[in-house]
């Protein structure tokens, strides 16, 4: 890939990511995740899915955003001697609600004209974990939205993307757990990367 092509590529990211983008915000408290009408085009389409039932007071939960990218098109880890950028977030959280850092799984080793870069192809699963303070009132629907902007690539040209992702989850005295075979392979997926990286 001609490293004056994914330059450019990065500064249109760039801009656009300084640019508004509009709120996401239906009236319905439906849990299914919803997307943006910005993101019909994209090539990579993320969705927000919860670890939990509900959201506890106290008690920490786990959001995973899954990319399910088309193609040969790939995402891009956060490593040094990558060309491209890796997914940044803005978070519009409810008050006592705390974001942590976005977890990864092991990239993929490509060569390109540019060199060898480490991606994501087919699907890409960013877990973060957030804190949840004892105040945090019960029988409420707390919506959680993610805005997302990231490079998408494939070997002949880089694309900027953006999208905003919404989930609402209630507040409750307990919850139980959702999609705990899936969480428990991601989960297993980020220890693995984390691993790599000690090495």
């Amino acid at each position: 890939m001609p490293t004056l092509t994914i330059l450019a590529a990065c500064a249109s990211l760039t801009l656009f990511a300084a640019s508004s983008m509009q709120s996401f915000n239906p009236n319905s408290p439906d849990p299914t995740p919803l997307v943006a009408p910005d993101s019909d085009d994209n090539y990579a389409h993320p969705e927000l899915i919860s670890d939990s039932s509900a959201i506890v007071p106290g008690k920490a939960f786990t959001l995973a955003i899954h990319f399910k990218i088309e193609g040969d098109w790939h995402l891009y880890h956060p490593s040094e001697d990558n060309p491209g950028m890796e997914p940044k977030v803005k978070w519009t959280l409810p008050e006592g609600i705390k974001a942590g850092k976005f977890q990864y799984p092991p990239p993929h080793q490509i060569d390109t004209p540019a060199g060898t870069e480490h991606v994501y192809e087919h699907d890409l699963v960013l877990l973060v974990d957030f804190e949840v303070a004892e105040t945090v009132p019960l029988e409420q629907i707390f919506s959680i939205e993610a805005k997302l902007n990231w490079l998408c690539c494939r070997e002949d040209q880089c694309r900027p993307e953006k999208a905003t992702v919404k989930i609402d989850l209630p507040t409750a005295a307990s919850s139980t757990p959702n999609r705990t075979e899936d969480f428990t392979r991601w989960r297993d997926a980020v220890r693995a990367n984390e691993r790599n990286a000690d090495h």
